[in-house]
């Protein structure tokens, strides 16, 4: 088992003691997308970079601290897409050397996020009284979340134009990596939602968080493809998403 995935399986054990200790838990699941918003993705010979929006999933396990203020751990998987342009150019004396290189790169991260989430319109007379007519409720988070690499894949089709006295030679071809374990970082996330208390025991949220990551995740691995010398995944990004819970 992998370290990422070892910390994984330490976060949902955790998560399970925690909300035993408890007695107003809350457990479900969350699902939504990933933007990137900022941060160097590569270094190179780079021409173009352009983040493709890409889905996060993961576990919601929620408890009570006061009646306005619940923590939340969140356990869960988050990826990145992004597509790079290479253009190289190499003159001497005798040869012109031009190389193009199109890279469709995916990275998955295993994310340990834990939240304090503050409810400003709860009040102590009707906190988990679903029949006191305050069903739809604002809330506002602030915490850290630990992103650990685990996997990241790319391939790349490239093509090589050479021009010599003699003529002109046409090199073509597709190469594919993957590789595992590529880093880690701590982010610091904000977050804004709505929570719609559809039943006594049921709930569903709506939130959007802003992610800084304080410390940039290098990917260094010895296929990183020709033209890039350097890769980091984006340092600030938007998570739109939406879960639903059950009340234990």
């Amino acid at each position: 088992m992998t370290a990422p995935h070892k910390a994984f399986v330490l976060a949902l054990i955790y998560g399970a003691t925690l909300a035993a200790s408890c007695s107003d838990i809350s457990v479900g699941g969350r699902a939504g997308a990933t933007i990137p918003l900022a941060g160097t993705l590569a270094q190179g010979s780079v021409v173009n970079t352009s983040g493709t929006t890409s889905p996060i999933a993961g576990l919601t396990v929620e408890g009570s601290i006061t009646e306005s203020m619940r923590w939340r751990l969140e356990p869960g998987l988050r990826f990145h897409g992004a597509v790079l342009d290479v253009a190289e150019l190499d003159i001497t004396e005798d040869r012109i050397r031009t190389f193009t290189n199109r890279i469709d790169l995916n990275a998955s991260l295993v994310e340990l996020p834990v939240l304090l989430v503050w409810t400003p319109s709860r009040r102590s007379s009707d906190a988990g009284n679903v029949r006191s007519g305050k069903t739809l409720e604002p809330y506002v988070g602030v915490g850290a979340m630990l992103a650990l690499g685990r996997g990241i894949s790319w391939s790349d089709a490239w093509r090589t134009t050479e021009r010599t006295a003699e003529g002109e030679s046409i090199f073509e071809g597709t190469t594919s990596h993957h590789q595992s374990n590529f880093g880690s970082g701590l982010e610091v996330v904000l977050a804004s939602g709505m929570r719609y208390r559809a039943t006594e025991v049921f709930e569903v949220s709506l939130d959007i968080r802003l992610a800084q990551r304080l410390s940039s995740i290098r990917i260094e691995s010895l296929g990183i493809p020709r033209g890039i010398s350097e890769l980091n995944l984006p340092t600030t990004s938007l998570l739109i998403g939406a879960g639903v819970v059950v009340r234990l």
